[in-house]
């Protein structure tokens, strides 16, 4: 299995911006707050990624156990549909109901 750092110089060598994000939930040990997994470790979100392989190799000097984070729609070309199954909601029966109403996704 690949390195999360190896995951993002690659991604960054591709020209799509990375960030590291929170590989599971954790708390603010002063607040009490609880912070979600998958949530960015930096503090401007999608807003601070980057291509440039000293700050991508320096976020993960940080964080080496860190998810890879992508922001998606135009800064990449691609737009991403995540489809869920959770107690009471299934994202693929959804999805289905959907495209039975308003026809297939492209």
């Amino acid at each position: 299995m690949q390195q999360p750092l190896t995951i993002a110089l690659s991604y960054a060598a591709a020209g799509w911006p990375v960030f590291p994000c929170r590989p599971k939930e954790g708390h603010d040990p002063q607040t009490g707050e609880i912070i979600p997994e998958k949530s960015p470790l930096v503090g401007n979100g999608f807003r601070g990624a980057s291509t440039t392989p000293r700050i991508v190799n320096a976020r993960w000097a940080s964080n080496p156990d860190a998810a890879v984070g992508i922001p998606t729609g135009e800064k990449i070309g691609a737009w991403v549909l995540d489809l869920d199954i959770k107690p009471n909601a299934n994202g693929h029966e959804w999805l289905a109901a959907m495209e039975d109403k308003h026809g297939p996704l492209p």
